[in-house]
């Protein structure tokens, strides 16, 4: 185990470099200028900036929106461009307040539902030169997320704790500079036909790159502090990995986890950071959900997303749209498995059960259960919720969403009480069937709807959740016996909902 991590562990303590969640600060929200030329140029004032730069209806539009409050050429409203042929170069310098900096294909903002009916989900915001990020003396938050960059992509950050997240991100090069704070990035599945280049700072950073394509030569150098990289599932040609005077770790077993084409040089750095999926969380203390994004860059999002769940879904607030039906096609399975996975009982689904939405099939892979529940309407919980999670053949993910209230003894699950794995010495069972979980829905399929993220670790967003408005019903009995089996609460509170919009 690592020392740097010791929070993986019960009972251990936490060596966690604060930073203040984006909802808790006090923020004096200020003013951007976007100026537009061969090279779009964003600029924030002093204080507290956030920009969300994303793809509009077009592959031509651009949208420059504020976030958290500021306002963007003086205007409340989002500043919505047209630039032939997509962006040139792009220079963001928000300034030396706590800055966040997102740019994306698909705005937090859509008003489509689910995300895989948005035809903006299939496309990358296009940048035709360099995207540049130049961060002050805040606590800044950059997300790259499904960009294609031609030139270089050129990130530094200032002198306190910034967060890095690039997502899906295709760059002619990299360079990822960060200050003296104690920094985090994120690299996942890049492709970088040019160098790539991560040099941290003197303070205690955490890097993580996985799943990425890297064909040139690339050099990852740690700083002066104690800090951590996890490189793991990658494709690289020539890579270079030095450490400084500090403590520095590494992947236990880098050359295993990754596919190095050309020469490896590793100096100043002790290969034995577990691998991430080694990483374990919780619900409480130092693995806490507060704590998530401190146990491994794999898991940043929990801490900084924009479309987090689970949500407080406020009634007033809800839009009244005309939702696609969801058709379900569930059948009976034998020998079903059911399993407790350390965080949950979960029951995994053979092929063959799938639901339609919008003309797009989505097969069952599992459905889980949390106590209380997560989603919460008018800030009311139910004693259980589970989830019932489906993917389409693009990857993407829809997760149906059933309340659980006190009343009469629910003879659908049965068999499923009766086959209940628990973490104390039956951590597998089968349920002999047969077993159709469409028996376990509400009759009244209406449903509150809206784009989140997965509930656990790593937290990845672009989730469509669909929320059936009318609970069903279980004994007593019956919700205890789930509960004891899970071994104790497994509920994440409510994520802010910052602009996105929730459907009914």
């Amino acid at each position: 185990m690592s020392k740097r991590r010791a929070v993986v562990g019960p009972g251990c303590s936490a060596v966690r470099s604060a930073i203040e969640k984006l909802e808790d600060r006090s923020l004096l929200a200020g003013n951007v200028l976007v100026q537009l030329g061969n090279t779009a140029s964003v600029k924030g004032d002093g204080l507290d900036n956030a920009i969300e730069i994303s793809l509009g209806s077009t592959p031509d539009e651009v949208v420059f929106r504020g976030l958290n409050g500021t306002t963007v050429n003086g205007s409340a409203n989002p500043f919505v461009a047209t630039v032939a042929g997509g962006l040139g170069s792009l220079n963001v310098n928000l300034g030396s307040g706590n800055d966040l900096v997102v740019v994306t294909n698909l705005s937090e903002a859509t008003d489509s539902w689910p995300v895989a009916s948005d035809p903006q989900n299939a496309d990358d915001l296009v940048v035709g030169g360099d995207l540049s990020i130049t961060s002050g003396k805040g606590d800044d938050v950059v997300l790259l997320r499904h960009v294609e960059i031609a030139g270089a992509l050129k990130v530094n950050t200032g002198s306190e704790k910034d967060i890095i997240v690039a997502e899906s991100v295709t760059a002619g090069s990299v360079s990822i500079s960060t200050g003296s704070g104690n920094d985090q990035v994120l690299g996942r599945v890049l492709s970088v036909t040019g160098t790539a280049s991560i040099s941290t700072g003197s303070g205690a950073d955490a890097v993580g790159v996985y799943n990425s394509n890297l064909h040139d030569k690339n050099r990852l150098s740690l700083g002066g502090d104690n800090d951590a990289a996890w490189i793991e599932s990658n494709v690289v040609q020539d890579i270079s990995l030095s450490g400084g005077s500090g403590s520095n770790e590494l992947t236990e077993d880098f050359a295993g986890h990754n596919t190095v084409s050309g020469a490896a040089k590793v100096s100043k750095v002790d290969e034995h950071l577990e691998l991430t999926a080694a990483v374990h969380f919780g619900y409480e203390d130092e693995i806490g959900p507060d704590f998530w994004g401190e146990l491994t860059p794999a898991f940043l999002l929990s801490e900084v997303g924009r479309q987090q769940a689970p949500i407080n879904i406020v009634t007033a607030d809800l839009i009244d749209v005309t939702l696609p039906d969801i058709d379900v096609t569930y059948v009976p399975n034998t020998n079903v498995a059911f399993v407790h996975n350390g965080h949950t009982v979960q029951v995994n689904l053979p092929a063959g059960n799938s639901i339609e939405v919008d003309g797009d099939t989505y097969d069952l892979l599992q459905f889980h259960f949390h106590t209380t529940s997560e989603n919460l309407v008018d800030g009311q919980g139910f004693p259980l919720e589970f989830h019932l999670v489906h993917r389409d053949a693009a990857g993407n993910l829809l997760v149906l969403g059933v309340f659980i209230e006190e009343g009469a003894e629910n003879a659908a699950f049965d068999e499923l009480i009766a086959n209940l794995p628990n973490n104390t010495g039956t951590p597998s069972t089968v349920i002999p069937g047969p077993f159709n979980p469409e028996d376990l829905l509400p009759v009244d399929r209406d449903y509150y709807a809206y784009n989140g993220s997965l509930t656990t670790p790593p937290a990845s967003e672009r989730v469509s959740f669909a929320i059936f408005q009318t609970p069903i019903e279980l004994s007593a009995a019956q919700i205890a016996a789930i509960t004891t089996a899970i071994g104790g609460h497994n509920a994440r509170p409510v994520q802010p909902v910052n602009d996105r919009q929730i459907f009914v």
